[in-house]
């Protein structure tokens, strides 16, 4: 598989640096490829173009942040910068995968979100990234505690 770009190399090493348990990295690594070639099978298109088509929907401009001021806690919008924002993504994947209790192996419940965040079917990655923006946009009024 060859991912020529920074961008989605940068997704990708996140990904197998996010699943490895136990410094068994060719474990991790095996198990994204092989849910990234049964997502590029069942929907005909190239593992590169999964990994930024996933990137397109999920990634976000701004987080949200709890910054205390005189005794009072307020929830600011922050920008996010192009690493950070790599991260959060690689983020949401495991954090959807993890609240998945259905008795299947890990690469199949990879897939099955991968599949449901490039058909923006109900998955829990989506949701998370639609209320991150929600947030953002209701406290925007709190940009200016920012610094």
């Amino acid at each position: 598989m060859e991912l020529r770009n920074k961008k989605e190399n940068n997704i990708y090493t996140k990904l197998i640096g996010c699943f490895t348990k136990n410094g068994k990295k060719s474990k991790s690594t095996s198990i994204i490829l092989k849910a990234l070639f049964n997502v590029s099978k069942s929907l005909d298109l190239k593992a590169v173009t999964v990994i930024k088509k996933i990137v397109r929907s999920l990634s976000v401009l701004v987080e949200i942040r709890t910054v205390k001021i005189r005794r009072n806690v307020f929830t600011v919008p922050l920008p996010v910068n192009s690493s950070r924002r790599d991260y959060l993504i690689v983020k949401k994947i495991s954090k959807a995968i993890s609240e998945n209790k259905s008795h299947i192996n890990f690469e199949k419940k990879l897939t099955q979100e991968i599949i449901n965040i490039l058909k923006n079917k109900n998955s829990k990655s989506v949701l998370d990234r639609d209320n991150v923006v929600k947030e953002a946009a209701k406290n925007k009024s709190n940009a200016h505690y920012r610094w």
